[in-house]
């Protein structure tokens, strides 16, 4: 089974708890992209400075896949002072490009990695810009003759950065991993998943010092797995570890704090519904207990997880009922859950979905989703909405333009107290006119 809606996964730095705060106030950035589109699947990345980097997927308007358009990969960047650059276009002609990825270190460097098809096979390819603007060449990270596609990226403050991917090996799908140095140096494939089950949806982090923590899905046919697997920055890898193992355990999402302590949260099903569970890992590969966070008799999905600098983790998720509700919880580094709070869908009327979160140093959390505009069908809003460390919920604020059908949002936080939010953006559900949009929020 394929899974090819990309998902964003955070690697969070920072520290302590820090008082309630103000709702942010977002600046407005309009269309990052040009032309007619479509421009889709946008992501963010944000540095320690401040310096953000945007990606999406966008038609060339040419004819050269097939007698057809060519869907290529772009990016844009802006810098702590608030300098839009160009668009460069990074992927090549002549193939079609998808899932792009992103991720940035202290110095506004950027990896970017996506999945493009040549008409055969679909490879995983790389590529590095500087906090000038510079491109590096276009990589090739997987290997020929098998498809390969879901690839993720995470970044240490040096710019040394690790990718993963699923691939078909013939007969399962296998996890694979790759590093590229802050110098260019690209290290060898290496399979993290074994050979005897069908293993899809990876996901990085690293910690301040290039070790990476990985974790996917898992099948043998009877028991879908959560599992998980570390490799230190020379390239070392620790023993496969299983999450859980159960009937049906999917859609796993982790973030990694500077230290290398671990949280992960996926989707278990408890023989009625489908829960939210969570377990965290240290540094040495300890694991915590299991934990489950959503409500019992209703069913939950899409989980996202962000931790802080001392271990501890903010996770939320979807919770169906007769409408989407976003619902947050946090978790100590102790293993202590606050209460579930609702973010979105209380109304009745609300259809909160594809919600994002991205959390700061100190532990606040923002988050951001898709809302359907009133009871009409013509369009969805982005919202957002911030979550003080302390549990203090901000007033729900509209990031997109009301009247547009704004979709696919994502999040970052600095430091420093600023969150960057990018979608698309079309005139209305059935116009294929999309363009990126993006803002900036201070809080």
């Amino acid at each position: 089974m394929r899974r090819l809606m990309p998902i964003s996964a955070f690697v969070i730095v920072l520290l302590s708890v820090s008082p309630a705060l103000a709702d942010v106030t977002w600046q407005p950035l309009g269309a990052l992209s040009t032309g007619a589109g479509p421009a889709i699947q946008p992501q963010v990345a944000v540095g320690a400075s401040g310096d953000s980097v945007y990606v999406w997927r966008r038609s060339d308007g040419g004819t050269d896949c097939s007698g057809s358009p060519c869907d290529r990969i772009q990016t844009r960047s802006r810098s702590a002072a608030g300098v839009l650059s160009s668009i460069q276009t990074l992927s090549p002609t002549g193939q079609n490009a998808s899932s792009p990825q992103v991720a940035v270190d202290t110095n506004g460097d950027a990896v970017f990695v996506w999945q493009r098809s040549d008409g055969t096979n679909s490879r995983i390819q790389a590529r590095v810009r500087t906090a000038a603007g510079v491109l590096g060449p276009t990589l090739t990270l997987s290997a020929a003759g098998q498809d390969a596609d879901y690839p993720q990226v995470a970044m240490d403050p040096n710019g040394n950065a690790v990718f993963v991917w699923q691939r078909f090996d013939g007969t399962q799908e296998r996890i694979q991993a790759r590093a590229l140095s802050a110098a260019g140096v690209r290290s060898a494939t290496q399979t993290l998943s074994a050979a005897d089950q069908d293993a899809e949806h990876p996901q990085v982090g690293v910690d301040a010092n290039g070790n990476a923590v990985f974790a996917w899905d898992s099948a043998d046919g009877t028991t879908q797995r959560i599992q998980a697997r570390a490799r230190s920055a020379a390239g070392t890898l620790a023993a496969r570890q299983t999450l859980v193992a159960s009937q049906f355990a999917s859609d796993v999402h982790l973030a990694v704090d500077p230290s290398g302590d671990a949280v992960f949260a996926w989707i278990g099903y408890d023989g009625t519904v489908s829960r939210i569970q969570f377990r965290a890992r240290s540094a040495s590969g300890a694991l915590g207990s299991l934990q489950t966070l959503s409500d019992p008799g209703k069913n939950a999905n899409q989980p996202r997880v962000g931790i802080d600098l001392g271990g501890n983790a903010v996770i939320m998720w979807q919770r169906f009922d007769l409408a989407n509700v976003v619902q947050i919880r946090a978790r100590s580094a102790a293993g202590t859950l606050s209460p579930t709070q609702d973010l979105a869908g209380t109304t009745g009327t609300s259809t909160g979905v594809n919600a994002q979160l991205a959390v700061d140093p100190q532990g606040n959390a923002i988050a951001v989703w898709e809302d359907r505009e009133g009871t009409a069908f013509c369009c969805m809003n982005v919202l957002g909405r911030v979550r003080s460390a302390d549990g203090t919920l901000g007033a729900t604020q509209a990031l997109s333009t009301a009247g547009k059908d704004a979709q696919e949002p994502s999040v970052a936080v600095d430091p420093n107290g600023n969150a960057f939010a990018v979608w698309h953006e079309a005139t209305n559900a059935s116009t294929p006119d999309q363009r990126i949009y993006a803002g900036v929020g201070a809080y």
